[in-house]
Parts: C-alpha cells; sequence; structure tokens
C-alpha cells in the first residue's frame, strides 16, 4: 500500500500547480485518470488526513521574509527566491533570467513571437490564458476594481494597483539615458526601447519593424481594416483603445495644455510640444523632393503625396479626392452642414476648432503671429500675407492664367468660370456662386451694416469696404508714376493707371 500512495502522489493531478506560473488549460488533468481505488486511499490515509483534520492548517510552509503561507514546500522554495533575488533560469536569447524554468518558457515566447491566445472579439493575441482572460475582462467592460481616491474604476486588479501610484507620486524606476521616471518597471523596459535602434517586431505583410509589439498590433490592424474600439458619439472607429482615449478629449472639449507663445491649447501635453517645435523653429524633417522642411515627420508624410500626386481618399457625395484621410473627414463636414464649435460670446458656430480659436482672438483683440516684414500682427499665422511681401502667386486658373496667394481664393474664382450659382437669395432669388456673397446680399434687405469705422462712426455691409475706408483716415497715399496724382487706395490707382496705359478693365 504504501508503494501504491507513493506512486500516486508522482501521478500528475497531484504534481500540478506545484511549479509557480504554469498555465492550467496546459496541463489539465482529468480525474478518470486516477482509479476510484486510489482516491479512496487518499480519502482515509493517515497522512492526508493529517492535512484536512480540525485545528491544522492546509498551508503549513511559511515565508520568515513576509509571512506568505503555502501548501507545498517546493512553492516556498519557489517563492523565497523573490526575497533572495536567485534566477536561476536564463534565456539564450537576450540573457534575462527567472526564478521558474514556466516562466522562461513563457519568455521565450517573445522571441519566437508564439502567441497562441487570441482574442475573438478584436484579434489581440497572448503568450498566456491568463492575458487573454485579463483582457476578455476589458470587452465586457466589467470593472470591479475601484479608486478610492478619486473613483475611477479598472477591470483588472493589476491596473488598479499601478493607477494608485500616481495618487502616491511614487516613480521609483529612472532611466539612466534621459532621467525620466516611471511608475512600474514595465514602462521604463519600454521606454528604453526609444534610446535604441533595435526592432525586433517585423511586420509579415509589409517589412515594417517596430520597437513594442503593441506598436506592430496596431500597425497589422491597418492592413486588415480592423478598428474594434468604435465611439459612442461620433461612430468613428480606432483600432487601439488609447486612440480611442484621446479621441473622446475632442468632444468633452478639455484642452488643458496651452501654449504660452500663442495661447494655442491641446487635449494632450505631448500635442502641445510637438507644436512648441513650430514657434521654436525646428524643422528637422526634410523633403528630398523640393527641398521643404517641417517640424514633424507626419507633416512631411503628408506633404510627399503632393509630389507622388496620388489622392486615394474620395467624398463619395461629390466626388473630391485627397490625400489624407483626415483632410476627406474635414471636407466631408461641409455635406453635413454639422458646425460643432460654438463662441460663447456671439453664438457663432464653425466646423473646426481651429476657425473658433482665431474667432477668440478677435473678441478678446488677441493677435499673437507677426510678419517679420512688415511688423503687421494677425489673428492666424498668414502664409498668404508673406506671399504679397515676395510676390509669390503660387495658385493659377488654368481657364484664363489669374493667379493667386490662396488656394481658397483661386477656387472661388473658377466658380466665375463654371458659371454654377447654387446659392439663391430667398427675397428676390437672385443667384451667388458664392456663399460669402449671398451673406451680403442679403444686408442689402435687412440693412444689417455690421462694420463701423472707429474714427468716424460710420458703417458698413462689407469688412472689405470698411478695411478702404480706413484708408482714407489714414495718410499713406499711392501716388500715380505718370502724373503724380495721389490715391488714397491701391484699388483706385490701379484703375487710374488704365488712362495712360490704355488697358481695358477685364
Amino acid at each position: 500500500m504504501a508503494r501504491h500512495i507513493k506512486n500516486t502522489l508522482l501521478h500528475p493531478l497531484f504534481l500540478l500547480g506545484r511549479e509557480e506560473g504554469r498555465e492550467d488549460d496546459a496541463h489539465q488533468m482529468q480525474t478518470n485518470d486516477i482509479d476510484r481505488k486510489t482516491l479512496e486511499l487518499f480519502a482515509t490515509d493517515q497522512i492526508f488526513q493529517v492535512q484536512i483534520q480540525p485545528g491544522v492548517s492546509p498551508k503549513p510552509y511559511t515565508c520568515e521574509e513576509c509571512g506568505k503561507i503555502f501548501s507545498y514546500k517546493s512553492r516556498l522554495v519557489v517563492h523565497q527566491r523573490v526575497h533572495s533575488g536567485f534566477k536561476p533560469f536564463g534565456c539564450s536569447e537576450c540573457e534575462k533570467s527567472f526564478s521558474t524554468k514556466s516562466k522562461l518558457i513563457v519568455h521565450q515566447r517573445v522571441h519566437s513571437g508564439f502567441k497562441p491566445f487570441i482574442c475573438d472579439e478584436c484579434g489581440k493575441s497572448y503568450t498566456m490564458k491568463s492575458g487573454l482572460i485579463n483582457h476578455k475582462i476589458m470587452h465586457s467592460g466589467v470593472k470591479n476594481f475601484k479608486c478610492d481616491e478619486c473613483g475611477k474604476a479598472f477591470a483588472i486588479k493589476k491596473s488598479l494597483t499601478s493607477h494608485q501610484m500616481l495618487h502616491r507620486d511614487e516613480k521609483p524606476h529612472r532611466c539612466d539615458e534621459c532621467g525620466k521616471v516611471f511608475t512600474l518597471k514595465s514602462y521604463l523596459l519600454k521606454h528604453q526601447l526609444i534610446h535604441g535602434e533595435l526592432k525586433p517586431h517585423r511586420c509579415e505583410e509589409c517589412g515594417k519593424t517596430f520597437k513594442l509589439p503593441k506598436a506592430l498590433r496596431a500597425h497589422l490592424f491597418l492592413h486588415r481594416g480592423i478598428k474594434p474600439f468604435k465611439c459612442e458619439q461620433c461612430g468613428k472607429a480606432f483600432p487601439l483603445k488609447s486612440k480611442l482615449i484621446v479621441h473622446q478629449i475632442v468632444h468633452s472639449g478639455v484642452k488643458p495644455y496651452s501654449c504660452d507663445e500663442c495661447g494655442k491649447s491641446f487635449a494632450l501635453n505631448t500635442i502641445l510640444k510637438k507644436h512648441k517645435a513650430i514657434h521654436n523653429g525646428e524643422k528637422k524633417f526634410k523633403c528630398d523632393e523640393c527641398g521643404k522642411a517641417f517640424a514633424h515627420k507626419s507633416y512631411l508624410t503628408k506633404h510627399q503625396l503632393l509630389h507622388s500626386g496620388e489622392k486615394p481618399h474620395m467624398c463619395d457625395e461629390c466626388g473630391r479626392a485627397f490625400a489624407a484621410k483626415d483632410n476627406l473627414l474635414t471636407h466631408q463636414l461641409i455635406h453635413s452642414g454639422l458646425k460643432p464649435y460654438t463662441c460663447d460670446e456671439c453664438g457663432k458656430a464653425f466646423r473646426h476648432s481651429g476657425n473658433l480659436r482665431v474667432h477668440v482672438f478677435m473678441h478678446r483683440g488677441i493677435k499673437p503671429f507677426r510678419c517679420e516684414q512688415c511688423g503687421k500682427f494677425f489673428q492666424s499665422e498668414k502664409k498668404s500675407h508673406r506671399r504679397q511681401h515676395t510676390g509669390v502667386k503660387p495658385f493659377s486658373c488654368h481657364d484664363c492664367g489669374m493667379a493667386f496667394y490662396e488656394k481658397r481664393l483661386l477656387r472661388s474664382h473658377q466658380l466665375i468660370h463654371s458659371g454654377i450659382k447654387e446659392f439663391i437669395c430667398e427675397v428676390c432669388g437672385k443667384a451667388f456662386n458664392k456663399i460669402y456673397s449671398l451673406r451680403n446680399h442679403r444686408r442689402i434687405h435687412s440693412g444689417e451694416k455690421p462694420y463701423f469705422c472707429g474714427q468716424c462712426g460710420k458703417d458698413f455691409r462689407q469688412r472689405s469696404t470698411l478695411t478702404m475706408h480706413m484708408k482714407t483716415h489714414s495718410t499713406e497715399m499711392y501716388p500715380c508714376e505718370y502724373c503724380g496724382k495721389m490715391y488714397s487706395h491701391k484699388q483706385t490707382l490701379t484703375i487710374h493707371l488704365r488712362s495712360h496705359t490704355g488697358e481695358n478693365e477685364p
């Protein structure tokens, strides 16, 4: 009988779990593998009864360092390696060592790329089943672990523990290269990959390499068209949950990070840092085709599409094509009529947050952008104004050859050749090819004159008319080079010059 008990103790079912970190599914055994006689022996055996009789602990092995108790001495031995730092199992690929052989086996999957546990919902794969189980909890939406400090809830306890370190402001793990500190060692190890040149994770589709497996996984979603994380407010989908979280800040309107130079605010500190590079004049990303330099690599990538002529993103409404998808999404707001950004001062609505920001500058009298040539200040950066100094008009009309400083002016001009006048006045039926022309026309019927002169009080229907009027108060005059006659408006001088040159009005 003693031999029978000894043999049963060596049976895999009773050895199961003795080695810490072993996968449950890889070592499952059915109770049918052991005969009923053996089970009865263990139910009545003196040694077995000692462990379950009242008053005796089922975990007799205690760690002297931390007081943790274990059922088996072998588990205590493995646990004590945590305190001693003893890691006898070394990886032949990267020389990293582990306290147990099972942890080494799991680690070696990193080098082999073997991830047998795949999520049915989003396709994300894991080296261990426990990782997949934790991940599936995130899809279920169950968050049982709540932070006592701020009330934020988490799907797994490990995430809560990491979060709580933020409240304690503990960042014990420092990078030797740049001095940046982190709450967890795993964050530090990921960060250190930035300093190295090694990109071990390669895409089999296109050959692109990545430093982090997460980055490769997100990249693979692009090839497969998988975007499992969807915004409930606007329906936009993303390949990564982190990108969805960043996107949701757009709907909240919260932008706590402001630029000291121009006052522009951002939802994330990383975006603010990129923006500041514009003010610093740092443009280290240069185009090989034309030599133009950019502050960010993403700007260069978009610019290079202009040279290739590739415009893969087409609008279903009007057929217009774009080089970048975000430009298409911006354009589609025109068809939807959606203007989600509203001015608190006057109620005017805008399609883009940037346009609202510039508009708010008008109410506050802020003009943060200064022209280096003439010293004039603007509410937004005016590339077209700089071109007035250089005389460069890069946007030409194919029909008549007329050139413009800005692309939007060219588009407006081209409507004249098309003959399309889709904007019709409800009062008199007059049609216009530009919506702002219709707006100006409506003021004739309403009698509205929103633009007034601060010097003499005269009011005007159009801003351009006010601008021309303001020059009558200034001392700046435009002389005729033929007869010496002086004019307060450059446009009036241009018309006068035709009397000398004999040119007809176009």
